[in-house]
């Protein structure tokens, strides 16, 4: 949902403030009024009538505010990418911004991890990495970097990072930062769902397939990596038949 907002707003800061706005909102509601029948739509409502809101709240001048909220892109702006986390994915790839950070754009907003999580998958301080993110977003608003796909002549050479963010995705799903549980595997397999998109977009790649390839091995241990008290199990004491 954050990457649906952001590819619709074109900003970072008024789609993650209107999301979190959406689900303190659902904490109040729902207890009361009881879980919506379609609880995706009604976040997805709610996050985007308050960046509406936020944005008329900045720009009171109706002839500047088209100016603010992008129109949807043309179709052909999305034809080759059909995804919306991997649109994002490639769009956040613009050269302007270096490598670094564009992967911790990508982290924040398609995968949706903390800034500690972030910094831990990049060796890095907590307020090290805040940083990083503020100057990425705010470079990207400044510069008017276009927040849209890629055409399909520009992929191959944004390849490298997208298939980066994939495996920093997959990583914080085989070892999770922190809380209860120590692998994430919703988590690692959208990496992996990813990691079939790019391949199916760009085929034959032996970068994909190498990615996918180490990934699949991994998680295939997944169930026999963790004990029933949630402790992890070693290589060596693993039972291969799970």
């Amino acid at each position: 949902m954050l990457a649906l907002l952001v590819t619709r707003l074109r900003r970072f800061d008024v789609a993650e403030d209107s999301l979190q706005d959406a689900f303190v909102a659902a904490a109040r509601v729902w207890p009361e009024q009881g879980v919506p029948a379609k609880p995706a739509a009604w976040l997805w409502t709610a996050a985007y009538r308050r960046a509406l809101d936020r944005v008329r709240r900045e720009e009171a001048d109706a002839r500047r505010l088209p100016l603010l909220i992008a129109d949807p892109a043309p179709a052909d702006d999305y034809s080759d990418v059909a995804d919306e986390r991997l649109r994002l994915l490639f769009a956040c790839c613009h050269p302007a911004l270096r490598p670094d950070a564009r992967a911790a754009l990508m982290l924040r907003f398609v995968a949706g991890l903390t800034t500690a999580e972030i910094a831990r998958l990049f060796l890095v301080g907590e307020p090290t990495m805040a940083a990083r993110l503020t100057r990425a977003k705010a470079k990207m608003a400044v510069a008017g970097i276009p927040l849209r796909a890629p055409s399909a002549a520009d992929l191959p050479e944004r390849l490298d990072v997208v298939l980066r963010v994939i495996y920093l995705i997959f990583t914080e799903g085989y070892r999770a930062t922190a809380g209860p549980e120590l692998v994430r595997p919703r988590l690692a397999d959208e990496a992996i769902r990813l990691g079939y998109l790019v391949g199916e977009l760009l085929p034959g790649e032996p970068r994909t397939l190498a990615l996918l390839a180490l990934m699949l091995l991994q998680h295939a241990r997944r169930d026999a990596r963790v004990a029933e008290d949630g402790a992890l199990v070693l290589l060596p004491d693993q039972d291969r038949a799970r």
